[in-house]
């Protein structure tokens, strides 16, 4: 790897494959949706998005013919509610520690 430039960030450029964010009272629907979408154009493979106040879960992936981010909707989500991973093989997240319904 080559040295660092003055004012370079002294972490690697490199986004993860997954990310998983949960919304708290203090961030709002929208402003959530802006970090997964900026999530996404950094580079994520799949990025989840929780809301614990309306029980909506969003899953955001890539098409790789194309490049474009989809974001696929789960309404009314409960603590039975799973969601499997499409780029982490066998990856299910659970919700049942994250929601109360």
């Amino acid at each position: 790897m080559p040295p660092l430039q003055p004012g370079e960030p002294d972490y690697p450029r490199v986004a993860p494959n997954f990310v998983v964010e949960i919304r708290s009272d203090s961030d709002s629907a929208s402003r959530v949706h802006d970090k997964m979408l900026d999530w996404m154009i950094g580079g994520v493979d799949e990025a989840i998005s929780i809301d614990p106040f309306t029980n909506i879960v969003k899953v955001y992936t890539r098409d790789l013919a194309t490049n474009t981010v989809t974001c696929h909707e789960h309404h009314n989500c409960t603590r039975t509610t799973r969601i499997a991973s499409q780029v982490l093989p066998g990856f299910v997240l659970s919700l049942y520690d994250i929601l109360e319904v």
